[in-house]
């Protein structure tokens, strides 16, 4: 069988980075440890937490397109309603924020 490799335009990895880091940054706010957050992102998207580091400081790491589409996914998932909400003072239904925590990627911790 013959693989097919699919190369990811750099306007998507561009997003790709970018939404890691701030799945990064949100982890570490909640952790307090970088390492950790590295760690919970990258078992969430599927990759390693060395890769994820190599990403986001802009190594040569290019993610495929799962991996790729995985981070853009989680970061619209967990941080773009809340920058949605910070914009408007509603979510997306029309409904004010009911004072939750934001949700977690593990719930171990």
């Amino acid at each position: 069988m013959r693989t097919i490799v699919v190369e990811i335009p750099t306007d998507i990895v561009a997003k790709a980075r970018s939404a890691a880091k701030a799945l990064v940054e949100r982890e570490h706010r909640i952790t307090l440890s970088k390492m950790v957050a590295y760690d919970r992102v990258a078992s969430s998207v599927g990759v390693s937490a060395g890769w994820l580091r190599k990403f986001v400081g802009g190594y040569e790491a290019k993610p495929d397109l799962t991996v790729g589409f995985n981070i853009i996914a989680l970061h619209e998932r967990l941080i773009a309603p809340r920058n949605a909400f910070a914009r408007t003072g509603h979510d997306d239904e029309g409904e004010k924020d009911d004072g939750q925590e934001d949700r977690v990627l593990d719930s171990r911790t």
